[in-house]
């Protein structure tokens, strides 16, 4: 298996995510970005923390420091990228063959679950991340 990201996030002293995959996010980062820009939202990719990828690769055994990031501007990007697409998926330029016949389906889920989850946040003043994990 690939790396995924997970949608966390920290209210006060407190972390949550579910873990739920959003792999196609990942995969599609590039086209993602591209699109957020031409919309004049901010990328998905300014909101990765990649902590956990660099602790397996760190020989002295800190930790790297977390990244994390306003909701408000997570929701911003998601929630504008989210309603695009669902009117314009050819804009993300996709060209998937017959195995990736389901990626814009799933594309979509994963974005309509991250968009949910930081309204949540940004009704409790939290921040979030995009956590890389391999």
């Amino acid at each position: 298996m690939g790396d995924t990201l997970w949608l966390e996030i920290k209210d006060g002293d407190e972390t949550s995510g579910d873990e739920q995959d959003n792999s196609l996010m990942l995969r599609l980062q590039e086209n993602l970005d591209a699109l957020a820009e031409a919309l004049g939202v901010p990328k998905l990719s300014q909101f990765f923390d990649y902590s956990l990828i660099a602790a397996e690769f760190d020989e002295a055994g800190g930790l790297p420091d977390e990244a994390w990031f306003d909701a408000k501007d997570g929701l911003l990007a998601v929630d504008r990228l989210y309603t695009h697409l669902i009117a314009h998926f050819d804009d993300l330029g996709l060209r998937a063959d017959q195995s990736q016949a389901h990626w814009p389906d799933g594309l979509l889920e994963e974005l309509s679950y991250c968009r949910a989850r930081l309204a949540e946040a940004v009704e409790r003043g939290a921040r979030f991340r995009l956590l890389i994990v391999s």
